[in-house]
């Protein structure tokens, strides 16, 4: 049986220990660092590569001024 998780409320969602997805890629990431099943399944060494690289993307996207920002904010 599979639940409408939209449809449920906090306190049933917690009650099935279901916990949300990171919101961001640099969360995402810092999560990834921290877990042992993506060390065991890449290796530690090319798990630290792929966040560094994956860290330059999230500065290089957070550094960006796009055209609406300019429209809107200038």
């Amino acid at each position: 049986v599979f639940d409408n998780l939209f449809a449920l409320s906090d306190d049933k969602i917690k009650a099935k220990d279901i916990t949300a997805l990171p919101h961001s890629l640099g969360k995402a990431l810092k999560q990834m660092k921290q877990s042992e099943f993506m060390k065991n399944v890449l290796g530690e060494e090319l798990l630290n590569e792929y966040v560094i690289q994956k860290e330059k993307e999230v500065f290089e996207y957070n550094t960006f001024v796009t055209n609406w920002e300019l429209q809107h904010y200038l």
